[in-house]
């Protein structure tokens, strides 16, 4: 019985030892900061639409908010007061997929400014968004992948001739761009 007992003593310790280690990583593991707060880039109410926030103010960063949100709903929730800037500079505009919100410091004459612009291909695509084909320059369409230099000046000499995609399917339009390759490159594009 004697040489049993420490057989029986270690094979106790692995046990509690491999309980130990189930409990460990069966046990969720928060994030820092994950105690329910709000999380940084977001109002509670998430939405569908991508725009960032630029600049010497708020919380710069990628926000994901409601589909026709203000100008100044946007800047509340970056955490912007914009009832510091004059009113010119913070309408009341809805803010589109796929912006960028500039907010310059105040200046030496005292006012703080904001700018709302397009992201650049290579933000949309690393988003995940479409590229917008009537925007786009040459190296935003080069960032697409199956899209070399050639194809990217094909489809900027279409659009300076024909105008304006009116449609993704337009690309099939562009020398080079025949049904197997449009079929993978259409859901990179979009025509806003």
């Amino acid at each position: 019985m004697k040489n049993r007992d420490p057989i029986r003593g270690a094979a106790v310790i692995v046990m509690i030892a491999a309980a130990f280690c189930f409990f460990r990583l069966a046990a969720p593991v928060l994030p820092p900061g994950a105690t329910g707060e709000r999380p940084p880039h977001s109002n509670g109410k998430s939405g569908d639409w991508v725009v960032a926030l630029a600049g010497e103010a708020g919380h710069r960063g990628v926000y994901f908010i409601p589909r026709g949100s203000s100008l100044r709903d946007f800047l509340a929730v970056a955490g912007v007061d914009a009832d510091r800037m004059p009113v010119a500079a913070v309408s009341k505009e809805r803010l589109k997929n796929a912006s960028v919100v500039t907010v310059r410091a105040a200046g030496p004459a005292g006012a703080s400014s904001v700018t709302v612009g397009g992201m650049t291909g290579s933000m949309r695509y690393a988003l995940g968004l479409p590229i917008d084909l009537n925007s786009a320059s040459q190296a935003d369409l080069e960032v697409v992948p199956g899209i070399g230099e050639k194809t990217a000046l094909r489809i900027i000499d279409y659009r300076r001739g024909n105008g304006p995609f009116r449609t993704v399917s337009d690309l099939r339009n562009v020398k080079g761009i025949k049904e197997k390759k449009y079929d993978a490159l259409r859901r990179y594009f979009c025509v806003e």
